[in-house]
């Protein structure tokens, strides 16, 4: 015998002592609240259900010949708004899901890495972030510190097959900063470091976001020579 058996025989003593138009009452009641627990629920996972369907077209299939390209940086570099100034939508950003993809001039997916990616020093764990892809876009703030050193040192030795980009993001901010003798030296100290790493060729300043509008033609110039290259 369990412990409910005599609350039940309680309750079943109580109703043998009840009107039957009660004891009915009762009954009708406990019929409707079931059926409104059920419809709650089936319309909770309706709900569930078109919101994984309206993700996935969000985040169209990669199609054959389309080349992923990961976009990587610290946080507040301007990650987001650069992907979506790629693509002329606005598609990534806070909401958007850590794995949101989208394409771009139909031969590319986008994939904004999260800022943790340039934390892992193992490339085992960096590998499950970057995926099948063919592209790293390294976004830099001013100039490349020692966390994103390490990341782009970590791609070149153990991704030989990504192709590494940098672009120095907010160029209008750095001209405003300093004067343009001083921007050139904070110029000449990233192309030092970068190049030595991944060669001028696929060095880059621009904007994202700025008072006119992005600026990112240095930027596709890289992408559409790195794509005739290959």
């Amino acid at each position: 015998m369990t412990a409910a058996t005599p609350l039940l025989t309680i309750l079943l003593r109580a109703a043998g002592r009840l009107p039957a138009w009660v004891v009915r009452l009762l009954l009708a009641a406990l019929a409707v609240l079931g059926l409104l627990a059920f419809v709650s629920r089936r319309r909770e996972d309706t709900t569930a259900e078109a919101d994984r369907f309206e993700l996935e077209a969000s985040q169209p299939l990669r199609r054959p010949g389309q080349r992923l390209i990961h976009v990587a940086g610290p946080a507040k570099v301007g990650k987001s708004t650069l992907a979506n100034a790629l693509l002329g939508a606005s598609i990534f950003g806070p909401e958007a899901p850590l794995d949101q993809t989208a394409q771009y001039r139909g031969l590319w997916h986008l994939h904004e890495l999260p800022p943790s990616a340039l934390s892992l020093a193992d490339a085992a764990l960096l590998r499950e972030q970057l995926l099948a892809g063919d592209v790293v876009v390294l976004l830099l703030d001013e100039q490349l510190y020692r966390l994103e050193g390490r990341f782009l040192d970590l791609l070149l030795d153990q991704f030989p097959d990504l192709t590494a980009v940098v672009m120095v993001n907010k160029e209008d901010l750095l001209l405003r900063r300093y004067t343009a003798a001083e921007a050139e030296l904070v110029r000449q100290a990233v192309r030092a470091e970068v190049g030595q790493r991944i060669g001028a060729s696929r060095l880059c300043w621009g904007s994202a976001a700025g008072p006119d509008g992005p600026d990112l033609a240095a930027l596709r110039t890289v992408l559409d020579e790195v794509t005739a290259g290959t």
